[in-house]
Order: C-alpha cells, then structure tokens, then sequence
C-alpha cells in the first residue's frame, strides 16, 4: 500500500527517503544530539568547581550542590540518547534541562547590548534543543536502539509460551476457550498458546 503524501507532490519528493530511512535517520538524530550533551556533561565533570563559580555568578541556589548533580544529568541524558535507552524519559529531561538553563543562564535581555548578540545565540540554540527533545519524544528511539532490543525481548519471553490455564483445563476436560495469536520472534510462523493441547491426547 503506498503511503500517503506528506504535502503537495511537489514537495514530498524526499517522502520515500525518510519512510524507508526512518530507523537510520533516527539513529543518526540521536547520536548527533546525544553527543552534545555527553560533550557538555563531561566537560562539566573534568571541572566541576569552574561549574560551580559559573553558577554562582548566575545567582543559582546551591552552586556548591548543583555542580556536583548536574553534570552527570547532562553526561546521562546524552548517553541515553545515543543508546536509546528510556528514550522517552531522556527527551524529557532534556527538554526541562534545557528549558531550566535558558531561563537561568541565556536571559540575553538582561546583558550588555555588546554581548546579548551571543546571548540571543545561545538562547535560541536551547529552544532549538528544547524542540529537538519534542521530536525525539513523539518519534522514539526506532529500531536501532536499546529500548527496540528491550521490547523485542520482552515480547520474545513474555508472550510466546502457552497459558497457564490451558493445560489444567484440558486435564478436568473442559475444552480451552482460544486464545489470540502471538507471533514467535525471528520471523517464526504464527504460534497461539492454545496450539499446544490442541493435537494432545
């Protein structure tokens, strides 16, 4: 079935693209955003008390404290992302982290008019972020992560065995009542867990 256009047919020309792209692309999107923060992080932590004279001069509550929890957020976020682990969750933090050090750090209005042309930069790189981490949520981490890996497992495990009510029931002879088809993993042919007393006697 072919999907549906994204936009005009003039302006969908990269639809097939993205479509059969999309785990690769959203790989590429983490890693390349996860990085930053891993970058930042371990900045940070190789200088925690430069962090903490920073945040003092920023006015924050508990510079001392902060500086010694905040960098490994950072550092933690940006790993999640490039493994995509707890994806959802990471985007999350990133985008209240982000939304946190706009407003305490890049207030841009609030500086000298020589240095609120970088301030304003750096304001609009962490609403840019803060968009990226909406994206990130909606999307997901796709296939090529560790929370896909996770998933599958747990399908894999959890759901492709037979119940625990069929055989009992079908001792006392009461005939089970079907159960809905669970595919097996690895492209295994369709398996219901009530198969396995149905050719049994």
């Amino acid at each position: 079935m072919a999907s549906k256009s994204s936009s005009h047919p003039a302006l969908s020309a990269a639809d097939g693209f993205a479509n059969g792209s999309t785990d690769t692309l959203l790989l590429i999107g983490r890693v390349l955003l996860g990085w930053l923060f891993v970058a930042a992080g371990w900045g940070k932590i190789m200088n925690m008390a430069g962090f903490a004279g920073y945040l003092t001069s920023l006015g924050a509550p508990a510079p001392g404290l902060l500086s010694n929890i905040v960098p490994f957020i950072e550092f933690g976020m940006g790993v999640c992302l490039i493994l995509g682990l707890a994806t959802r969750y990471a985007a999350i933090v990133v985008f209240l982290f982000c939304l946190i050090a706009t407003a305490l750090a890049h207030r841009y209005w609030e500086y000298p008019a020589a240095q609120q042309a970088a301030q304003y930069t750096n304001f609009l790189k962490g609403i840019s972020f803060m968009g990226a981490s909406l994206i990130v949520l909606v999307t997901g981490a796709g296939k090529f992560s560790v929370d896909a890996a996770l998933a599958k497992k747990i399908t894999c495990t959890g759901h492709n065995r037979p119940s625990r009510h069929v055989e009992p029931r079908r001792r006392a002879g009461i005939t089970p009542v079907p159960e809905q088809p669970v595919f097996a993993c690895n492209g295994a042919a369709p398996y219901h867990r009530a198969d396995s007393v149905a050719g049994s006697g």
